[in-house]
């Protein structure tokens, strides 16, 4: 500005004064058995101990949860079993059909909802355990090109055929019966069953003429002061008569229609509390892609032991989808060839894991340039500094894990009209060819991805901090508002459920900055063991010797990995994959 003209560069630069860059591709700042850590201070780890402590106490409180005590006591061959002698006393030869067998856990989200806004949790329980079955195997047997189906459902806990229903082609030929022949026959099942006509009322029956048959539906109707009639919401048992035979008979609640419609309407307020997290994870991408080409441009990410990487997680990932095949054709369309079906099942289980190891590729890349010592995971040495910290870290983790799902079943006990309660029975993947296959994946698949994605949000906030940006005010009342249940439908329901997800979070952010800090070991391993540990204690908890095996293989396989983190490691002088 001064002279009106440039100055010459050659003078202002690093080369003038004998000094060189050093090349990109010995940029991570990694040195072999060599770590710059501070281990945790003697009063961080006494605070730790009497954390533990006290988490373990809150998670031995004892809370009533929905479906406690129904167990698997069924495999799928024993489903098979069941189901292939209910076809044959039905004169149906299962061996005629293509069959696939699934879990499916029988609790209606909304009938649980209502019921839990006049009962308590245990009382819910009770009631729809007498009205159905909460684990079920479905079976289904069918034909490529055919309409016509059956379906046998075996209740998983109890081990008998707990229903059936037979898809029967529009056009298929049966016989003409008169409304009283087919009511006949619908009483009848109804009695099978189980219940008694005289407790019900008949609400519904009407007769449907097809091409070259008459089917007929009945609906019955607990009477009043029936236990399994709550409120309006009212038991109910259906029959389907096609033709001269029974083909469906289920159990259900009809809700009262008003209470469905202010339920399942979506208001502005709504609307917001789904909008806010949506745009945090669009925040959080954006803030990604921007560090992710600041990264490219300088040259810093180290593409090839990130490559590596991710060809690793997309083989495991492939094993995956194979490990599911099983269950897959549950969703087959009999409209096309099977043949055809299972070719587009195999073009997606190659194109899912190389999109999930680009992924990863692209995730990893940035988080280690983020974070050069990560690196360092594969040397010996750090482990070594780190191990002592990290199991540290990972035991208050796992103890305000379960403390934290304590207090959220204690409140939730305590105010079920307003909190959700969790209704799962079971974890997935119990139904895959061999479930510990699908758990180990999936702790392998959290500790890349997972980890990856902390060390970008702790990134930016930290870079925001330090900057002060203006936008992280709006991160943080964006994620103040996505700590609600977005379906709240009530201001009591949305703060209730808000206080649950902010003690959360607090307690997450207060275990990282006390223990996790800059401990790579510590946030790999938490993020692996997390997703196992629970379906390894329920694996090793069933009754059926092949989920107990599941269980020791889950077992043995993580104590590989745990033992390679924590006790083995290279030698001294080895050097990790980011250096070579």
């Amino acid at each position: 500005l001064k002279t009106g003209t440039f100055s010459q560069e050659e003078p202002l630069t690093n080369a003038s004064e004998g000094i060189s860059r050093v090349p990109h591709e010995a940029t991570p700042a990694v040195i072999s058995g060599s770590l710059a850590y501070r281990s945790l201070s003697k009063s961080r780890l006494m605070i730790a101990g009497a954390l533990i402590i006290l988490f373990i106490a809150v998670s031995l409180v004892k809370v009533y949860r929905f479906g406690e005590g129904v167990k698997l006591n069924t495999t799928r061959q024993d489903a098979y079993r069941l189901a292939d002698e209910f076809l044959t006393a039905r004169q149906v030869n299962p061996s005629s059909f293509h069959r696939v067998g699934w879990l499916d856990e029988n609790a209606d989200p909304m009938t649980l909802r209502y019921l839990l806004e006049r009962r308590s949790v245990e009382e819910t329980d009770r009631i729809y355990r007498q009205a159905t079955r909460l684990l079920l195997w479905e079976v289904r047997y069918f034909k490529p090109l055919e309409k016509e189906e059956h379906h046998v459902f075996v209740d998983a806990d109890g081990a008998r055929v707990f229903a059936y229903q037979h898809e029967l082609d529009e056009d298929a030929p049966g016989a003409s019966l008169s409304m009283d022949e087919a009511r006949a026959l619908a009483e009848k099942e109804v009695e099978k069953e189980g219940y008694q006509l005289a407790s019900f009322d008949m609400q519904d029956s009407r007769g449907e003429k097809r091409k070259a048959r008459q089917d007929y539906t009945f609906v019955w109707q607990a009477k009043p002061g029936d236990p399994r009639n709550v409120d309006e919401a009212l038991f109910r048992l259906q029959v389907v008569v096609a033709g001269d035979q029974v083909v469906g008979f289920s159990r259900f609640f009809k809700l009262p229609d008003d209470w469905v419609r202010q339920r399942e309407a979506t208001k502005l307020s709504t609307l917001a509390l789904y909008i806010a997290p949506f745009l945090l994870l669009v925040g959080l991408v954006a803030g990604g892609i921007f560090i992710l080409v600041t990264k490219l441009k300088s040259g810093e990410i180290l593409w090839r032991p990130a490559g590596k990487v991710s060809v690793a997680l997309a083989f495991i990932i492939f094993l995956g989808e194979i490990n599911t095949f099983s269950t897959l054709d549950r969703v087959y369309p009999t409209s096309i060839p099977l043949s055809s079906f299972h070719l587009l099942l195999a073009v997606f289980g190659l194109i899912l894991p190389l999109l999930a190891g680009l992924a990863a590729w692209l995730a990893v890349g940035l988080a280690t340039s983020l974070y050069p010592d990560a690196w360092l995971i594969f040397s010996g040495p750090a482990r070594r500094v780190w191990r002592r910290d990290a199991l540290v870290a990972i035991m208050v983790t796992l103890a305000a894990s379960a403390a934290i799902g304590q207090i959220g079943g204690f409140m939730a006990n305590r105010f079920h009209a307003y909190l959700p309660v969790d209704i799962g029975v079971l974890p997935t993947s119990f139904d895959s060819s061999w479930p510990a296959a699908s758990f180990f994946i999936s702790g392998l698949t959290s500790c890349l991805l997972r980890t990856a994605a902390v060390a970008l949000v702790i990134y930016l906030v930290r870079a925001a901090v330090a900057q002060r940006e203006w936008w992280l005010g709006v991160a943080i009342l964006f994620l103040l508002i996505s700590l609600g249940p977005a379906g709240a439908h009530s201001l009591r329901e949305f703060l209730l459920g808000w206080a649950l997800g902010f003690l959360s979070a607090v307690v997450i952010a207060s275990i990282l900055l006390l223990f996790y800090r800059d401990n790579v070991l510590a946030y790999i391993g938490a993020a692996f063991l997390l997703p196992i540990l629970t379906p390894m204690i329920m694996l090793l908890s069933l009754p059926p010797r092949f989920f107990i095996w599941n269980g020791l293989i889950l077992a043995f396989l993580t104590l590989i990995v745990l033992g390679w983190m924590f006790l083995t490691g290279p030698k001294a002088q080895d050097v990790p994959p980011g250096a070579s």
